[in-house]
C-alpha cells in the first residue's frame, strides 16, 4: 500500500492509496488515439514465470472480465535471471471485486521493461501497477492519463530518473514520491483515513538505474 502526506507535507496526515468507491469518485482521464491491437484477444489474468530467459509480449488486459476471488492480480510477470519486456493494453471499467486493473512485473537478475497504454481512458478503471528488481535496470512507461501516486523505493546503488514530461507533471514529496497530474486532496480536509481512487504506481530496485516516463516519449 502506498501512503503520502498531504499537500502540506505533513507526515502525520497519510493518504491511504486504496479504491474507496464511495469514498471519491474516479479521477477523469485524457484522451488517447492509441488502439489496442484487434488481432490480441483481451484477457482477465495473465500469469508468466520463468527462471531462466525472457518475457517479450503484449498484453490486452479487460479487468471488466470476472476473475476468481482469490486472484488480486490481472498480470503476473517474473523471470529470476533474464528480462521481461512487455506492453500491456488497459481497457475495461473493472467489476465490484476488482476496482483497479493489478499488474506485478519483475526480474531478480537482469532488466523489467513495461510500456502500459490506455486506449479509452475514460473508461478504463484506474491502473495499480508495480515493478521490481533486485539487480539490474527497471524502465517504467506509463499513460498519459495515469493521475496518481508514483513510489519509488531505491537504488541503494544506481539512479533514478524522471523523463522531463513526467517530471514536469509531478509534484515531489521528500526523496521517494511523487504525485503525477494535477494534485487532488482526497475528501475529507486532510486526508486523515481518506482513500485514493485513482492510478497508483510502485517501483522498487537495489541495484541499477530506474527510468520512468511517459508511453509516448523518447527515451532519454
Amino acid at each position: 500500500m502506498l501512503v503520502l502526506p498531504d499537500s502540506q507535507g505533513k507526515e502525520d496526515s497519510p493518504v491511504s492509496v486504496q479504491r474507496d468507491a464511495e469514498a471519491l469518485p474516479l479521477p477523469a482521464y485524457e484522451g488517447s488515439r492509441l488502439i489496442a491491437p484487434p488481432a490480441i484477444e483481451a484477457a482477465n489474468r495473465i500469469s508468466v514465470a520463468r527462471w531462466l530467459g525472457e518475457i517479450k509480449e503484449t498484453f490486452v488486459l479487460d479487468s471488466a472480465l470476472p476473475v476468481p476471488s482469490n486472484d488480486k492480480l490481472h498480470l503476473d510477470l517474473s523471470v529470476l535471471v533474464g528480462e521481461v519486456a512487455a506492453e500491456v493494453y488497459v481497457v475495461g471499467a473493472g467489476t465490484a471485486q476488482n476496482d483497479k486493473t493489478r499488474m506485478w512485473a519483475s526480474t531478480t537478475l537482469g532488466k523489467t521493461k513495461l510500456v502500459l497504454h490506455s486506449p479509452q481512458p475514460q473508461s478504463r478503471a484506474p491502473i495499480a501497477v508495480s515493478v521490481s528488481v533486485r539487480v539490474g535496470e527497471v524502465i517504467l512507461l506509463l499513460p498519459r492519463s495515469f493521475h496518481g501516486p508514483l513510489g519509488i523505493s531505491g537504488p541503494s546503488v544506481g539512479e533514478v530518473t524522471l523523463s522531463p514530461d513526467l517530471r514536469a507533471a509531478s509534484t515531489k514529496f521528500g526523496d521517494s514520491w511523487f504525485f503525477i497530474g494535477e494534485w487532488a486532496q482526497p475528501e475529507g480536509g486532510e486526508g486523515r483515513g481518506a482513500v485514493w481512487p485513482g492510478d497508483e504506481a510502485d517501483v522498487e530496485s537495489m541495484i541499477g538505474t530506474v527510468y520512468m516516463g511517459y508511453e509516448d516519449e523518447k527515451e532519454v
